[in-house]
């Protein structure tokens, strides 16, 4: 599993392959439960990613909408295919990820 600290880092490493990407923060007690449940499902894949991006340093979140995290968008190419967005208080599933 791939981690990129910067929105310009990320978006570079866009390819043709599909991407499944985690937003998440290190301050969320939502993600701290979801990011080794992700990495478990996740992690042993090339294709996969993790962004690690505070919504206050960069504006990737603005550019994709994350409103509330842990959120996973899947990419092909430059693409968002598929969103799965936390809802606010409450997280994300991982069974809820295909």
């Amino acid at each position: 599993m791939r981690k990129f600290n910067s929105g310009s880092e990320f978006k570079a490493g866009l390819g043709k392959e599909e991407q499944t990407v985690l937003f998440y923060a290190s301050w969320c007690p939502f993600c701290r439960a979801f990011c080794p449940k992700f990495e478990k499902k996740f992690g042993a894949s090339e294709k996969h990613s993790t962004v690690a991006i505070d919504e206050d340093s960069d504006p990737l979140w603005d550019e994709y909408g994350i409103k509330a995290v842990p959120t996973v968008l899947v990419f092909k190419g430059k693409k968002t295919t598929k969103r799965y967005d936390a809802v606010p208080g409450v997280g994300l599933r991982i069974e809820e990820i295909e």
